[in-house]
């Protein structure tokens, strides 16, 4: 699947003269169903696409944004491997352990 239709692809030299023409990805090819970051990285990718280079994200600010939000799904699967485990039997239920998974700027942060 491309999401470049009317150019080809496979070629970055295409993809530069379509972004340089105005053109962008059909949004009707990005799924609408994925997990629960997909519209922030869809936001982020239309912020990537604007026409004029200097009204895009610095490199900066798109790494921190998408470390964020990395951290916190981080955060999420091991909360979600340890609530297995524990319903396994393979991990003891200890209140305290589960602040392990508690981030700096979480609601659960002490």
């Amino acid at each position: 699947m491309f999401l470049y239709v009317s150019l080809d692809a496979r070629h970055s030299a295409h993809i530069k003269l379509g972004v340089i023409s105005g053109q962008r990805p059909d949004k009707k090819l990005i799924p609408k169903v994925g997990p629960n970051e997909l519209p922030f990285f869809v936001t982020l990718m239309e912020e990537c696409w604007h026409q004029y280079p200097e009204d895009r994200p610095q490199f900066r600010e798109l790494g921190e944004r998408v470390q964020s939000v990395m951290q916190r799904t981080n955060v999420q699967v091991a909360e979600a491997v340890y609530a297995v485990r524990t319903a396994l039997g393979k991990e003891k239920k200890d209140p305290e352990e589960t602040q392990l998974f508690a981030t700096a700027d979480s609601p659960d942060a002490k």
